[in-house]
């Protein structure tokens, strides 16, 4: 029997979309950062400012801290690699005046917890935050942030569910790299001034489908009225018999931003600095 070349092209249509999830969406309020109403959770602890017994470096109270705890940072600049491994919010006094600076090099945050982190810029790395392996049990949430001045923004990896909403990710070499990673929610974010905005891959085991949620995003080199493509490439795993090689052949592929924004969020302070 022949295959006509129509029905080709729309059982490939189909399968595309299923793999994008095309559903309209509707607005977000900006998540922004007003320390004045929060409300703390488990015991404070206070980086920077003057109180009595506040931490110097962010780290030293991270590594002091217990899940459920918050970790308070005062504006200034901390010259510093922080690892995150428990479940704790770190809060910024203000995102534009608190600042975490990776001094040129390394991983500035490296989070392998369910963390909440909000209120900074992160500057200066070679990748601004970083996860690997953390799956629906340990989402993270990073909101109300800039994210400027690095190789990679943000890295995430076999990783799954997080919650990436409304940052600045700006003057970037790439916005937002991804590896195997699904489930993931990236709306009301700026991307501006990067290199690349945003760049996945997966490794897709037929019939499984992968696919990340970008809603809402401003979108610096996108001024149509349409949704924005979010490119990246497929890499399709086939088990020939059991002890053999893979077969992986690439394909470029792409997610779409179904709604972008036609203006940038007021998140922080544009600058390249």
């Amino acid at each position: 029997m022949k295959i006509k070349p129509y029905a080709v092209l729309a059982c490939f249509i189909v399968f595309f979309l299923l793999c994008n999830g095309l559903v309209t969406c509707s607005g977000y309020n900006v998540v922004g950062v007003d320390t004045s109403g929060v409300v703390f959770f488990g015991d404070v602890l206070y980086v920077g400012g003057d109180g009595p017994g506040n931490y110097t470096h962010i780290q030293d109270a991270v590594d002091d801290a217990s899940d459920g705890d918050t970790v308070f940072v005062f504006n200034g600049t901390y010259y510093e690699h922080l690892l995150i491994d428990r479940a704790i919010t770190l809060l910024g006094e203000n995102a534009a005046y608190t600042i975490v600076d990776g001094f040129g090099g390394g991983c500035v945050v490296s989070i392998s917890a369910a963390v909440r982190m909000c209120g900074f810029t992160i500057q200066h790395g070679e990748k601004g935050i970083e996860n690997y392996g953390l799956l629906y049990d340990s989402v993270f949430i990073v909101e109300g942030n800039v994210i400027r001045n690095n190789v990679v923004g943000i890295a995430i990896g076999g990783s799954q569910g997080h919650v990436i909403r409304g940052n600045s990710i700006i003057f970037n070499e790439i916005g937002v790299n991804l590896f195997s990673t699904r489930g993931c929610d990236f709306h009301e974010n700026n991307f501006q001034s990067n290199g690349v905005d945003a760049y996945f891959e997966f490794l897709h085991f037929p019939p499984v489908l992968l696919r990340n949620s970008w809603k809402h995003n401003y979108w610096d080199e996108w001024s149509l009225p349409l949704p924005k493509p979010v490119r990246g490439k497929l890499v399709i795993v086939f088990v020939i018999r059991p002890g053999s090689a893979y077969k992986k052949p690439l394909c470029p592929w792409f997610n779409f931003d179904w709604r972008p924004a036609c203006e940038p969020f007021d998140i922080g302070v544009l600058t390249g600095s």
